[in-house]
């Protein structure tokens, strides 16, 4: 539920089962030490705040995932981020990191709030080969930042 592991700094892994489809808004909002998270292939909604100021630094969010809520990703650490091919929303300020590198699996891009992504040339986007125009004329703004999944470095 909502703000079920709010400031719980004792968590450090989790790993959700299949039958969990939604996370909450601030369920692990400020879980400073949590490192480490496997979300459900059945996830569809990641809630408002969910992972706000959260220890994580790579996240790989789900295929089945839909909707990633406001804030849900704000913090400092993250370097990377995998968007699973269902992301169809972006919610404002998912994250914060100027220089993390998202890697955008949906051969459709994602709807975004002007303020979903930061701004900054050391964001680096990467999406599918045939898709990089889509992309950048969906977000002009990121137009620079945005190559194909086949430049990523590995």
């Amino acid at each position: 539920g909502e703000f079920a592991f709010y400031e719980f700094e004792d968590l450090v892994d989790v790993v959700f089962s299949d039958n969990v489809t939604q996370i909450k808004a601030n369920a692990f909002n400020t879980c400073t030490n949590m490192t480490s998270v496997t979300l459900s292939n059945y996830l569809e909604t990641i809630g408002t705040q969910a992972f706000y100021l959260s220890g994580l630094t790579s996240v790989d969010i789900p295929d089945s995932v839909t909707t990633i809520g406001d804030e849900c990703l704000y913090m400092s650490s993250v370097t990377y981020v995998e968007f699973g091919t269902g992301v169809q929303t972006l919610g404002k300020r998912i994250l914060t990191v100027f220089d993390a590198v998202l890697n955008f699996k949906s051969t459709t891009p994602p709807t975004k709030d002007s303020s979903s992504l930061p701004s900054g040339n050391d964001l680096k986007i990467y999406v599918p080969d045939n898709s990089v125009y889509d992309y950048q004329v969906a977000w002009p703004e990121y137009a620079n930042n945005i190559k194909p999944v086949s430049q990523m470095p590995s």
